[in-house]
């Protein structure tokens, strides 16, 4: 449980240090950090879907590529916008850029933190057991709950229509849970147990960004129909 409990904390502290970093740095630096994170997971991406069976030490074919063939390309094409949205919203509006990044790393981590937590407290029934064995539907809602109360801060701060706060409210921790699922689906297609192992005991940049992914393209929505 410590080791856990460790991961996850890392996870938010590593999240909250990219964000101190984007602010301190000038709109070039940032559209660079952003340029080589985006590089690192359409590389992990592109080397999940090539890794054989034999390479993961697992016992069964890989059920990805052959069984699944468009996922190499929604793969990439899911990384990739968002993250060339962040990359034009940081070199021309960067206060937009800084409040939104935070917005969905308060959200992701309050999210993951609560759910391990609400998930560990009060057990229960699985949440998804064909896709992730270790998520309960308490979790799941212990890290909605949470989620929650910190995006409607957020949006209370931040939503230019106050109708619509409740609406932002909700969808960014829904979609800081479903970012998980959606990241732990496609590694059981793709049988392998992380997108890499540039981070020590983390695994990959893809697994540490797959809800931020998600909570970003809600955001991009949310800016498409002006809130």
């Amino acid at each position: 449980m410590a080791g856990e409990v460790g991961k996850r904390v890392a996870s938010a502290v590593c999240m909250v240090t990219i964000i101190v970093i984007m602010s301190v740095l000038g709109r070039h630096w940032m559209q660079l950090l952003i340029t080589i994170l985006m590089w690192m997971m359409l590389c992990e991406w592109v080397t999940m879907n090539t890794k054989s069976a034999s390479s993961t030490g697992l016992t069964e074919p890989p059920r990805g590529t052959n069984s699944h063939p468009l996922l190499p390309l929604t793969g990439i094409a899911y990384i990739a916008i968002p993250m060339l949205y962040w990359l034009h919203v940081a070199g021309h509006h960067k206060s937009n850029f800084m409040h939104d990044v935070m917005w969905c790393v308060a959200v992701v981590s309050a999210c993951d933190v609560a759910a391990y937590f609400g998930g560990r407290l009060f057990g229960g029934p699985k949440l998804a057991p064909n896709i992730s064995k270790n998520k309960t539907w308490s979790g799941a809602i212990s890290g909605f709950a949470i989620g929650f109360a910190i995006s409607y801060v957020f949006a209370s701060r931040f939503v230019y229509l106050k109708a619509n706060v409740l609406l932002c409210s909700i969808l960014m921790p829904l979609a800081a849970i479903l970012g998980d699922l959606l990241e732990s689906k496609a590694k059981r297609l793709l049988d392998v147990k992380d997108s890499g192992s540039i981070i020590p005991g983390h695994g990959g940049v893809c697994d540490r960004l797959d809800s931020f992914l998600l909570t970003s393209y809600v955001v991009i929505l949310l800016r498409l129909f002006g809130y």
